[in-house]
This record gives C-alpha cells, sequence and structure tokens, in this order.
C-alpha cells in the first residue's frame, strides 16, 4: 500500500467520533497494522507515520516490546514482506492473529480499508467479553 494510503488509513482509524446509540466509540479499538495488497507486505502502526506515538498504536507497541523480549523479528521489524509465502494475504491474519494471542484480545478485525490494502484491529475495552473454551464432554450427537 503506498505511503500515503497508510497514512490516511491510520489518521481515520485514530480519529474518535461519538458513537451512535448502542455503539461503542472507534475509542475502543487499536490498530495493529495494514496489509499492501499490491506488495503483499504488512507495516505495523507503530510504524506508521500517520499514527506513530498515538494512543491506537498502544496495542501494536504491546507487540513490539513482546517481539524485542522475545526475539520474534516479525513483530519487531517496521515491514514484514510476506510475498514468499504461499498464502501472503493468510500470512498477514496470521501476524494479527499472534498479535491477538500475545495482548490477550478476545479477537480481531481485519477489514478493507482502500482498494490496496486492509487495517487490523483489536477491541481495546476491558468491557469486552472474552470467551474462554471450556472442556468438559461431547454432546451426544
Amino acid at each position: 500500500m503506498r505511503s500515503e494510503h497508510r497514512q490516511a488509513v491510520a489518521t481515520r482509524s485514530a480519529t474518535t467520533k461519538p458513537a451512535p446509540p448502542g455503539k461503542l466509540p472507534s475509542e475502543y479499538v487499536s490498530a495493529l497494522g495494514s496489509y499492501d495488497l499490491s506488495d503483499h507486505s504488512w507495516l505495523w502502526d507503530w510504524a506508521n507515520p500517520g499514527s506513530r506515538g498515538t494512543p491506537v498504536v498502544g496495542a501494536a507497541e504491546a507487540v513490539r516490546r513482546f517481539g524485542h523480549d522475545h526475539g520474534i523479528r516479525e513483530f519487531t521489524d517496521e515491514i514484514v514482506g510476506l510475498p514468499a509465502f504461499d498464502n501472503p494475504r493468510m500470512a498477514a491474519e496470521t501476524l494479527a492473529f499472534g498479535a491477538m494471542g500475545i495482548l490477550g484480545a478476545p479477537g480481531y478485525l481485519g477489514i478493507q480499508a482502500n482498494p490496496d490494502g486492509r487495517l487490523h484491529l483489536v477491541p481495546d475495552d476491558p468491557r469486552t467479553p472474552a470467551r474462554h473454551p471450556t472442556c468438559g464432554p461431547s454432546p451426544a450427537p
């Protein structure tokens, strides 16, 4: 995704607007990163000039710290090239899924932000219910 597109996506995601009735305001999500469909790269949002240093990148910063602590370059490199993967888009989803696990987030969102890219977000609100798998006997068929 061209840098101006990524910057525009980050600027939109960092803007908090009043929520309509029954909806949560956008301040309750954090941006993880964006996936460029044209060059198959992932840009962590903490490295995005449009959002660097803003509250919206708090979750991505936590993933970065985890990467530094555990020597995982995919979480510390600003841009992660994915074209060598059989399915680069799935590789980007895997980065978001891994970040979700590191953060203990109840899920993540991957949205088409523009024709060339996808933005990945995680809920960042303690009121978001977390579902945990339960173990027990399987129901009879």
